[in-house]
C-alpha cells in the first residue's frame, strides 16, 4: 500500500506542476508577444534572453520530476549518489544560472 500511495502522490504532483508549467508558460509567452511585436536593437536582445531564460526555467524544473523517476525513491535505476548530484546540478541551474543571466 506504500508503494500505491507513493505513485499516485507523484501522479498527483505532476499533475498540478502541469498547471504551473502552463502558467508561467503563458507568462514567457505574453512577454516574447510583447517584444517581438517592436523592432529595436535593445527588443531584440530582451526577446533573446527572454527565450533563453524559459529554456532554463522548463529545463531545470522538469529535471527535478525526472530525478526523482531515476532515483532510489522511484524506479531505482540510478544510484543514490547519483541521483544527490543530479538534485544538486539541477537546483544549481535552476536557481543560481536563472539569477545571474536575469
Amino acid at each position: 500500500t506504500t508503494e500505491v500511495y507513493r505513485w499516485a502522490m507523484y501522479c498527483l504532483s505532476c499533475i498540478f506542476f502541469a498547471f504551473e508549467l502552463i502558467v508561467a508558460y503563458q507568462i514567457f509567452d505574453g512577454g516574447l508577444k510583447k517584444f517581438s511585436a517592436v523592432k529595436t536593437p535593445r527588443n531584440n536582445n530582451v526577446y533573446a534572453r527572454l527565450q533563453f531564460l524559459r529554456f532554463i526555467f522548463f529545463v531545470s524544473w522538469n529535471s527535478f520530476a525526472i530525478i526523482w523517476l531515476l532515483s532510489s525513491t522511484g524506479l531505482c535505476v540510478i544510484s543514490e549518489d547519483a541521483s544527490v548530484l543530479s538534485y544538486l546540478v539541477a537546483d544549481m541551474i535552476c536557481k543560481n544560472l536563472y539569477g545571474i543571466t536575469n
